[in-house]
């Protein structure tokens, strides 16, 4: 799989939440990735996909990478 990003956006991320892409693609590499599923608006966005991640106690939506207390409830909560 090919994840490719905006270096603004990823400096963005990195200012603003202390998050990276490269930090996304290492816990995808290390098998954090709990779910991938087809973005909710398909009319707008068909080809998206988002990911979210196991970011060490918080879930992650890979998107526009903002923590989901309810995915992290729902799926790592379940775990605990």
């Amino acid at each position: 799989m090919k994840i490719i990003w905006d270096e603004a956006k990823n400096n963005l991320l990195k200012t603003e939440r202390g998050i990276s892409f490269e930090d996304f693609v290492r816990k995808i590499e290390e098998g954090r990735l709990l779910d991938d599923i087809k973005h909710p608006n398909t009319d707008k966005y068909p080809d998206q996909k988002v990911f979210i991640v196991d970011m060490e106690d918080d879930e992650i939506i890979l998107k526009t990478a903002f923590p989901s207390r309810k995915m992290t409830k729902k799926d790592i909560g379940a775990k605990k």
